[in-house]
């Protein structure tokens, strides 16, 4: 079991294990109204498009969901990655993905 650590703020740090850091994430999801989607496939196929990829935050379809069908190690930095997306969302930082007829 591997120990995880991320800022909480720009002066705390959290430490807890993966299984923790999950329950986190889905607390932190429920009280934001976003559904938490762990998939038995190795990856996600994003809503309405035909992309495959690790995981996604949805922030229009309030969506986290990740691709757990593969070893821990192998998928846990990509909750991690959506779980920031989906704070930057929550503190109104969050900038989604254009169509995919917008220019960057």
């Amino acid at each position: 079991m591997l120990l995880t650590m991320f800022i909480a703020s720009l002066t705390d740090w959290i430490f807890m294990t993966e299984l923790e850091f999950i329950s986190y994430v889905v607390k932190h999801a429920l009280k934001l109204k976003v559904s938490c989607i762990f998939s038995a496939e190795s990856s996600v196929i994003y809503p309405g498009e035909d992309i495959k990829s690790n995981g996604y935050f949805s922030d229009d379809r309030r969506i986290l969901a990740v691709g757990t069908g593969k070893p821990m190690r192998e998928w846990f930095p990509t909750l991690v990655h959506e779980f920031n997306h989906m704070m930057q969302y929550k503190d109104g930082k969050y900038k989604s993905m254009p169509d995919s007829n917008e220019v960057w």
